[in-house]
């Protein structure tokens, strides 16, 4: 796949058009009725702005999932190489096409992979007494379970939530109620996170008013499921901003603030695709390339805070739920 990014304007912009070209061919594969396997190559450079790119691996995933004889790949290589080179190292993967994400280095050919880590021991959370905390999608269920994690475990927290209504219904306005009653700051604000403007006088104000930003947490999303086949620019736009553009948007933003941390909500679609979610997986997958990216960025003293992106599962409330019968199968 020759992808339509050129390294001018935004990467947000890089990224969607990219996503774009992948749902282009793949819908014209699966209408031409393929028969026998094919193999989706797309090349990403392995360093610089364009190496986020390597999270369209998940949309390619979730193509695999939804129609089995195409498989995907994303291989990341040293921009610098010679195109006999490079040409090499497409058709060296040919014959591992299940093998989704593969990245060369130091003339190595390493692929991706899962190991299990053992869960830390040390009970440590990384909120503080007194910290001020953003958290954007902050009005939903996974944000409102977190603001409420963070005013029980430390005193005196602010927590400034934000989200696209323009007001919050009575449950949630009660559920903040009960937070400021235990001793935290409450604050909600309506705010668009892919609108960058917004986003910058967001963060510009926070630290006006409070003195400081502690920490982030991003779980602003929405979904809009749809098969590939069926799914409609505007609905892969619509779900890919929020992650995409709004990160870009929050991290610019906050990018000389001295943050503890800048914590990511992603979802395991980012990791193993999801039928039905090839849109939403590519945002999470984002979340994930970007994490590493802004961590990369801090040991060069580009930015501050640790970043962790958590894909998240099934949550049993708060956030995405699914029927009883599905979660007996699952």
């Amino acid at each position: 796949a020759v992808c339509a990014a050129d390294g001018e304007g935004p990467i947000e912009d890089r990224y969607d058009a990219c996503a774009a070209e992948l749902s282009a061919i793949v819908t014209r594969l699966i209408k031409e009725k393929q028969k026998k396997k094919t193999l989706i190559q797309l090349l990403v450079p392995d360093r610089g702005e364009d190496n986020v790119l390597a999270g369209l691996a998940a949309f390619l995933k979730t193509a695999h999932l939804e129609h089995p004889k195409l498989y995907g790949q994303v291989i990341q290589a040293d921009p610098d190489e010679s195109a006999s080179s490079l040409l090499d190292k497409l058709k060296e993967n040919r014959t591992h096409p299940e093998q989704a994400e593969i990245r060369y280095e130091d003339g190595k050919r390493l692929v991706r992979n899962w190991r299990h880590l053992p869960a830390p021991q040390s009970g440590a959370v990384p909120w503080k007494d007194e910290g001020v905390y953003l958290l954007t999608g902050g009005a939903g269920g996974i944000g409102l379970i977190f603001a409420e994690e963070i005013a029980s475990r430390v005193k005196n927290a602010v927590l400034v939530l934000t989200g696209r209504a323009e007001a919050l219904d009575e449950d949630r306005s009660a559920r903040l109620r009960r937070l400021e009653a235990s001793g935290a700051r409450v604050l909600y604000q309506p705010v668009d996170v892919t609108d960058r403007a917004a986003v910058i006088a967001l963060v510009r104000g926070i630290q006006e008013e409070h003195g400081t930003l502690d920490g982030i947490i991003h779980g602003a999303g929405v979904i809009a499921d749809n098969y590939i086949l069926n799914q409609t620019e505007n609905e892969r736009k619509t779900v890919m901003a929020p992650k995409v553009k709004g990160l870009i948007n929050l991290d610019e933003a906050a990018k000389d603030v001295r943050l503890d941390f800048f914590i990511l909500f992603s979802s395991l679609a980012g990791g193993m695709g999801n039928p039905g979610q090839a849109g939403y997986a590519a945002a999470n997958a984002f979340m994930d390339v970007y994490a590493a990216r802004r961590n990369r960025l801090v040991r060069d003293n580009e930015r501050s805070g640790q970043t962790l992106s958590v894909n998240w599962p099934l949550w049993e409330e708060g956030g995405m739920r699914v029927d009883k019968e599905t979660e007996r199968l699952m």
